[in-house]
């Protein structure tokens, strides 16, 4: 079968489908691998992520929507339903997720100042808040604090 698709907006792989968004960023459809047929979509609003995470043992998608407060939304990759919604700084995306716990990092104005947020998977709850003073970034799978002295280090929670 010789299968073309058109596709404008972004994209995803997930572990039952691609997931890709419309060339507006408003509708996320899940399509299946062999066939190209659409499994389900979702109207998610206007969003500035849509995707998997580093570490992801999950089929979730995980979306950011930046309407009148950026929410992080988990939607299940096999269904197409809502798994949890939770608040989240303006510009945050999602770097990583385990089985229990997703971590969503934001960037301050310019680079500085940023913040990471862990979240429980199964709820949405906020666990933890860390912010840097300069600097958070994911290393070889590990959170990492750059701080002003110039110095990484690992966080361990």
């Amino acid at each position: 079968m010789d299968l073309a698709l058109n596709l404008r907006g972004s994209y995803s792989l997930t572990r039952s489908c691609l997931a890709v968004t419309n060339h507006d960023g408003n509708r996320l459809t899940c399509l299946d691998y062999r066939t190209g047929e659409a499994l389900w979509t979702q109207d998610i609003g206007t969003f500035s992520y849509a995707g998997s995470a580093l570490g992801q043992q999950s089929d979730d998608i995980y979306t950011v929507s930046t309407t009148d407060k950026a929410r992080v939304v988990a939607i299940d990759g096999k269904t197409g339903r809502q798994r949890f919604s939770a608040d989240v700084p303006a510009g945050s995306y999602v770097v990583a997720a385990g089985h229990t716990v997703a971590y969503a990092l934001a960037y301050g104005i310019s680079g500085s100042r940023s913040s990471v947020i862990a979240l429980d998977v199964s709820s949405g709850k906020r666990l933890w808040t860390h912010s840097s003073q300069l600097q958070l970034s994911l290393w070889g799978g590990h959170l990492i604090d750059v701080g002003m002295d110039g110095l990484a280090r690992r966080l361990d929670r």
